[in-house]
């Protein structure tokens, strides 16, 4: 079985870190053309942690910048509501904010941007 997934998107703020988990907020867009011919962007917001490695690693983001995570999906139950949240794995700062030109932002060449991986191996961690 396989959960996994890869979004790309802009920071909304700059990482909240905490002894043992940093979590960001990343927006994503999609876009739908409506029926007048123009073209709306709908954003999503993704709560984003990263835990071990990941969390010193993630010190150096900053509100704006585009980036790439990959990870997994968490669904957690607190109080009685449901959140999911992504586990990130791996972490690809595209283009900081800002900046006009930077590490490659198309996802084909993702993979040559500079990646922050966690070492943490522990998938039982909780949310």
């Amino acid at each position: 079985m396989i959960n996994e997934v890869e979004l790309i998107g802009r920071l909304g703020a700059t990482p909240e870190i905490k002894e043992k988990v940093a979590k960001i907020r990343l927006c994503t867009t999609e876009s739908r053309k409506l029926d007048s011919g123009e073209w709306e962007s709908i954003p999503t917001w993704h709560s984003v942690k990263g835990f071990g490695d990941l969390i010193e690693r993630m010190t150096v983001l900053n509100k704006g910048d585009l980036i790439r995570v990959k990870g997994s999906i968490h669904y957690n139950e607190f109080e009685g509501k449901w959140y999911t949240d992504i586990k990130a794995r791996k972490i690809n700062i595209l283009k900081r904010q800002g900046e006009e030109s930077a590490a490659p932002t198309a996802p084909e060449q993702a993979d040559k941007a500079p990646v922050y991986e966690s070492s943490d191996v522990n998938d039982d961690l909780p949310f």
